[in-house]
């Protein structure tokens, strides 16, 4: 098994408090939104209001499949492209 399978699924396991898992993915999902560019009109705010949070959750989703060697190495990333269009096409 990988190395990055075992870390991912050390960071997926349970501990004595909370982690900030999802606030930093959601900061850096953020980020990489930046001012919204290509999202327009009416529901850009609400887009860059919600949707780093709901890339987070999925792109975790995404991580989780192929944590469990469900998901091939070399799917990855186009998986994680596929899940990140299909949320922005909500808000497109």
């Amino acid at each position: 098994m990988p190395v990055t399978r075992i870390v991912m699924g050390w960071i997926g396991t349970a501990g004595p408090s909370p982690g900030k898992v999802l606030a930093h993915s959601t900061t850096l999902w953020s980020l990489a939104l930046g001012p919204g560019e290509g999202l327009t009109g009416a529901g850009k705010e609400k887009a860059l209001r919600c949707l780093p949070e709901q890339l987070a959750f999925a792109f975790r989703g995404i991580l989780s499949f192929w944590t469990a060697g469900e998901l091939r190495d070399e799917e990855l990333a186009s998986q994680a492209r596929e899940m990140a269009k299909t949320l922005l096409l909500g808000f497109a």
